[in-house]
């Protein structure tokens, strides 16, 4: 504990820190993170990583995907969500426009939004028009693609914002941006599996290029493999 504080510059409460020494083969429980309410004092380097704001972001957006597979609410649920994850990454970006994590986060949420936005649109209207995939002639989809940009400007061998830029482009229909970002991606981290995947599917899918489909598959399976493998130390 004494080492966290040294290094992000946190200043822990009483209580919190009887909590951590009671735990002491748990500290780090996954299911019971800090809170605000746990620390005394911030120091400015956490402040700027605004760890926390992007912590909420995040869960107000898995919220939106669990409100969204449960077929009992209607998507309203999910679109409320959405919007209050997005003013999340919105009021850090307003204090830091340089934060990668919630540029990213942010695109991502933005285009989840629109796509809710739009089938929200559809099942409301008589037309019987069918569902479209993400076009870049949306206010939404083009923030999105700037914040995207900006996240790659900041950082442009990040395997993470590089892969999902390349989803966010197969998303929008956009394959030869799609598999230049894959491809980036997998020069920067070759073992990254889901880009393996992915980019193996947009070859099989879009490029009928099924031998070279293939082998990302393989390398997907072998990286995936060797992951899965026990601990023998």
């Amino acid at each position: 504990l004494f080492r966290i504080q040294q290094l992000m510059g946190f200043q822990f409460t009483n209580q919190a820190k009887r909590e951590f020494k009671k735990n002491v083969n748990n500290r780090f429980n996954r299911s019971k993170p800090f809170q605000r309410i746990d620390f005394e004092s911030i120091g400015e380097r956490v402040k700027t990583m605004n760890i926390i704001g992007n912590a909420e972001g995040y869960l107000l957006m898995i919220k939106a995907l669990e409100s969204r597979a449960n077929i009992v609410n209607s998507n309203e649920e999910c679109i409320t969500f959405l919007n209050l994850s997005i003013s999340k990454y919105e009021e850090i970006l307003s204090s830091n426009t340089n934060n990668k994590v919630a540029l990213t986060n942010c695109a991502k949420t933005l285009y989840l939004l629109d796509k809710e936005s739009r089938r929200n649109n559809l099942s409301s209207s008589s037309s019987h028009t069918s569902f479209a995939p993400f076009q870049f002639n949306s206010l939404r989809i083009n923030r999105a693609n700037e914040y995207f940009l900006r996240a790659i400007d900041l950082d442009p061998t990040d395997p993470f914002v590089l892969f999902e830029y390349a989803r966010f482009n197969q998303n929008c229909l956009q394959f030869e941006l799609a598999e230049e970002y894959y491809l980036k991606t997998l020069e920067a981290d070759p073992n990254y599996v889901d880009a393996l995947n992915n980019y193996g599917l947009l070859l099989q899918e879009q490029f009928k290029d099924i031998n070279n489909a293939e082998k990302f598959f393989i390398r997907a399976s072998k990286v995936n493999s060797i992951n899965v493998q026990p601990n023998n130390f």
